[in-house]
This record gives C-alpha cells, structure tokens and sequence, in this order.
C-alpha cells in the first residue's frame, strides 16, 4: 500500500521540520549558480563552527508550495580529506556538523562536458545512501562538443533521477525542483549501501571488518561501508581530521599498513576501482557526435591555442607593448609634463615667494606629476 502524503511529509521533515536540501559538486560546475537559480535572494552567509570555510544558506520554494531548506557545500572533487576544513562537505552530508542537521536529499551538481572527472564525487556520495538527484549540468556546452548524454540511462545506471539543467540561464530548474520534490516525498528513497564497484576480494575483507566495526559506534549499516572506505581514504598518521574515534584510527592505520605491506595500497585501489566502474557508466550513456559551431570564445581560444597561429600572437602581442612603452609614451610623457609645468607656473603667478609655494609647486604637483609619468 502506497504511504498517504502526510506520512511521506512526516518521514522527510523528522518531527515537522522543513526538508535540508544539499547542493554538491566539482568547482567550476555551475554549482553556485544553481544555487542562486533555486533559491533567489533568499540566501545567507556565515561560517561552519570553528572553521573559516563559508556557508551559504537559502530557502527553496517547491512546486507543491512547500519549502525546504538548502546549504551549498564547498566545492571539492572528492570527499576525502586531509584537513578539518576539507572534512566539512563529508560532515555536513553525515549529519556531523553542528547546527547543521543531516541533509534529506542532495542535489550533485555535474558538469556534463566533464562526465567522468565529476561522476567520481557523485558515486563518493551515492555510496553515502542519501536520497539524491543530479543535476546534468552545463548541458548546452555538452552539446556544443558533441556529447550525445542519455539522461535516462544514466539515471538508471546510477540508480537516481538525473535533469539536464543550463544553471545559469535556470534551464530545467522546474524540472529539477518537482524531481526534487518526488524524491522528498518518497521513503526510504536512498539506496542501500550496496556498491555497484568493486575492489580486490583482499581488500573487500578489510573493508567489510572496518565496516563491522564502525557499526558498534552507531554508524548505520547503510552507510557502514562508505565510512569505512572514507576513512581508509582519508586517515593518515599526522592529518588533521576532527572527530575520529582513536581506537577506530589505530585500527584504520593498521588496515592502511597491512595493504601496504601487501602491494595494494587502499587508496590507488580504490581510485582504480571507482574510475573503471565510471567509464562503463560513461560509455554506455554517452555518444560521441559532430561537433558544434564553436561559439565566439571557442572560436577566440581556438585561435590562441593554435600552435602557428598562437606563438604568432604572442610575439605580436609583446611587440605592441614593447612599441607602447618606448615609442607610442614619449608623446603622452611629453603631454604630461606640460600639463603639470603650466599648474606649477600657474601656482607661482598667483603666490608671493615661500613655504606654501615652494610646497605646492615643488612638492605636490612636482610629485604627483612624477607618479602619473
């Protein structure tokens, strides 16, 4: 029997509270314009406790006429971290930062003319178990270099909704908000921690343990596995991460030194691993077709790039500025100079003989032409 709307309402908001939306993704992504598409001017500007790394703050309003609240993370190209300021995206999705509940959905912000380097945070993410949507961003510029994306396909191999957006001209925007909405309305609408990559069976072992244990520290099954590969990813002997229980990072350490000692150091595995799992993903919903009609800037870097054509307007270039400073000046320096011996002439025809001339034609005007020049 499908849950009435209330109770999917009550299983999203926990106790009544408005939904926490998170906005995720690489730099350069659009991610911020998004963020501003969704949610005007209704925004807010701080910082995370104890940290200097900005937070930004809005409210979106739904289809339905429902709000909820929305936080846009720090942009990063994955969430393993070395310092506690690269810690906070991991945080603030595991509900462990203060003043900033877990979030109830994440909407990952990918540039699709850049599937592959941005899926990689995107699967970091899915693995969390938290309900989400992609937003397939930056799909005009896509479509400008050929990329033929099956939104629909990737979706499902990814096993979310995926909306293809142009954030900063808020196409799909709607789209995305009652995608959203679905999604907030619907329980139970992450996956279940089961990941679709795989490592070695040696090393599986090791995270299966890590996992076990984490679960006797209140670490819910679901998200058991993709801790346990956060921290093997992330932990090092003298990193800075807060909040790591110190019998968990010994054992972390020890996993780290026995995989080491074995030829299999965890995080190269892990990158492999992910990285051959994505390029399935990417060949299987991305064509390859004719490029485009380059707009006016890809005309433009095309040109400059150019390996005759750009040395050419380089030197052409510096050449200019070498004749603007040694030729092309002496008639402006010439100009200037007149102009300020006229103000100092002028001054002493109007003052008698002493200090405030000498101070203004010697010292003012004297030194502020020589500054201009």
């Amino acid at each position: 029997m499908a849950s009435r709307p209330d109770e999917q309402d009550r299983a999203r908001e926990r106790g009544g509270r408005e939904a926490w939306i998170a906005i995720a993704g690489n730099p350069n992504t659009g991610k911020t314009s998004l963020f501003n598409a969704i949610t005007g001017l209704r925004q807010k500007v701080g910082n995370y406790p104890g940290v200097t790394v900005e937070r930004r703050l809005g409210i979106v309003p739904l289809p339905s006429g429902r709000r909820a609240r929305c936080i846009d993370l720090p942009g990063c190209y994955s969430l393993v971290a070395r310092s506690h300021d690269e810690q906070i995206a991991h945080d603030v999705l595991v509900g462990q930062v203060e003043d900033t509940p877990e979030p109830d959905l994440v909407v990952i912000v990918v540039d699709a003319s850049n599937l592959e380097r941005n899926l990689y945070l995107a699967s970091q993410i899915l693995d969390l178990g938290i309900p989400c949507v992609i937003a397939l961003n930056m799909i005009d510029v896509a479509e400008d270099a050929g990329l033929e994306i099956d939104h629909a396909k990737l979706g499902s191999k990814l096993g979310v909704p995926v909306v293809p957006t142009v954030a900063v001209r808020e196409q799909g925007i709607d789209d995305l908000l009652a995608t959203v909405e679905r999604v907030l309305a619907r329980p139970n609408a992450g996956n279940d921690g089961q990941r679709p990559w795989r490592m070695d069976d040696a090393i599986e072992r090791e995270v299966a343990g890590l996992a076990a244990e984490l679960g006797q520290h209140n670490v819910r099954p679901g998200r058991a596995d993709a801790e346990a590969i956060w921290l093997l990813s992330s932990v090092r002997e003298h990193d800075e991460l807060a909040g790591i229980n110190p019998h968990i990072r010994a054992q972390v350490l020890a996993i780290q030194e026995r995989l080491e000692e074995a030829g299999t150091p965890f995080r190269t595995a892990e990158i492999q691993a992910r990285y051959a799992w994505i390029d399935q993903v990417a060949r299987a919903c991305v064509r390859i077709g004719e490029r485009r009609r380059k707009n006016w800037t890809g005309r433009l870097d095309a040109l400059f790039t150019h390996r005759i054509a750009g040395p050419v307007i380089f030197f052409g270039v510096m050449a200019l500025v070498f004749q603007s400073i040694f030729a092309w000046a002496d008639p402006a320096i010439r100009g200037i100079e007149y102009v300020f011996a006229g103000l100092s002439n002028g001054i002493r025809m109007l003052l008698p003989p002493g200090a405030l001339r000498d101070l203004l034609t010697e010292g003012v005007i004297a030194g502020a032409g020589n500054v201009v020049v």
